[in-house]
């Protein structure tokens, strides 16, 4: 009998062992297994990140001839916060949009355009929305985007490339900053007349921004008079057109507005 009880003792001990020791082996497997894992993330995550300074870097080198004979090299990119202008190499138009009541939706949802210097008047498109470029496209560029199926109240151009151009305030018969003077001579002048009018006398055919309100087609065009000591400082000459005539034209300070433009269009 003593004998059974001993050979019992036993055996139980060795089962007792035997799991002991395949728990001590699972924990082992189960922490090589995790160790592998988060090793396996960590590489990972580095190898994006990698990725992501090589794509960089890449694009940065594209030529701007590259780019508009293949835009998907930019769609690559689509969620990178990149200096387009400076990766293109030249000025952008930009067309942003908003409505009557203003919204946090309307923020960050612009165009870029890039034009291609060709005879065919393409651009190269980049489509922001919320400040993330969605799409990149080749299309017709003329000056104007087609707006029928843009669900905005108002449309706004900022022809950056046009600021160099504008006219020097010294080559007209004005003193710097005497506003009522000057806003005098192009009311009596200009207000009435085709905008064309106005374009030749002030030798420049495009403005550095244009609003044009969307309900009711009228155009607010706004011109520089440019001062030697800088831009901020210089005149302004917004006129509204209608049509192709000038109807109403306020003059004022670059960096001083002393009026709502949007309001002039209303």
């Amino acid at each position: 009998m003593r004998k059974l009880v001993i050979a019992a003792m036993l055996m139980i001990g060795l089962v007792a062992t035997g799991c002991s020791n395949s728990d001590a082996e699972t924990n082992k497997s189960n922490s090589v297994d995790n160790t592998t894992a988060v090793s396996s993330t960590i590489e990972t995550k580095e190898m994006e990140k990698d990725k992501d300074i090589l794509e960089t870097e890449k694009i940065e080198n594209v030529t701007f001839v590259q780019i508009f004979k293949d835009p998907s090299i930019l769609s690559k990119f689509l969620k990178s916060d990149l200096d387009y202008k400076k990766i293109i190499g030249q000025d952008s138009t930009v067309i942003s949009f908003f409505n009557e009541e203003p919204s946090d939706d309307d923020y960050g949802n612009y165009y870029q355009i890039y034009p291609t210097g060709e005879e065919d008047s393409t651009g190269l498109y980049l489509i922001f929305e919320k400040g993330i470029l969605k799409e990149v496209k080749l299309d017709e560029f003329v000056g104007e985007i087609d707006t029928k199926d843009i669900n905005y109240d108002y449309v706004y151009y900022d022809f950056g490339a046009m600021l160099e151009k504008q006219p020097k305030q010294e080559n007209f018969d004005f003193d710097y900053g005497d506003l009522e003077k000057i806003g005098k001579f192009f009311k009596e002048n200009y207000e009435g007349k085709s905008v064309y009018d106005l374009n030749e006398y002030l030798g420049v055919y495009s403005p550095v921004g244009k609003i044009i309100n969307l309900k009711n087609n009228k155009i607010l065009e706004t011109y520089y008079l440019v001062n030697p000591e800088g831009y901020t400082i210089s005149t302004s000459v917004n006129a509204v057109i209608e049509n192709g005539t000038v109807t109403k034209i306020h003059v004022d300070d670059v960096g001083n507005r002393t009026f709502d433009k949007v309001s002039l269009i209303k």
